[in-house]
């Protein structure tokens, strides 16, 4: 991220915004705090969040140990459902991708089991995905 103030905006807006073209974000301030980012546009904008507490103890510390235990209970919930989708696997003698394809083709009757499998093949979508995204991210200060 580059920083700047609103007087280096002024002298140097189309160096910023190339950056910015380029993938960069900028953080402008005035009198020392920050009032504004200029991001790019698309498929690389990223999530921002800006945290303010009142209290004087500091917060990142804190949001880290939480985004640290959240990220291990995702991790046991990815290995939980591992877990359950090999006892089918076992149990049917099929790998969950074969088994997703024959229930879409409906090659298969609705059993229980087979609604268990999916929410459970859906459950690890949603795992894996809620934990690459903690994984991504990052604390700029």
């Amino acid at each position: 991220m580059l920083d700047t103030t609103l007087t280096e905006l002024r002298k140097n807006t189309m160096f910023l915004f190339d950056a910015v073209e380029h993938g960069d974000r900028v953080r402008i301030s005035r009198k020392g705090l920050p009032i504004a980012h200029i991001v790019p546009v698309g498929k690389s904008v990223m999530n921002e969040l800006i945290l303010v507490s009142e209290s004087r103890r500091k917060i990142k510390p804190i949001i880290e140990a939480a985004l640290k235990n959240e990220m291990q209970l995702i991790r046991a919930g990815v290995q939980k459902t591992e877990q359950n989708l090999k006892g089918f696997e076992e149990k049917y003698h099929k790998n969950t991708e074969k088994f997703l394809s024959e229930y879409e083709e409906d090659k298969l009757e609705e059993t229980v089991d087979f609604i268990e499998w999916i929410g459970e093949f859906r459950m690890l979508e949603r795992l894996t995905d809620k934990l690459e995204t903690m994984k991504s991210i990052r604390f700029e200060n």
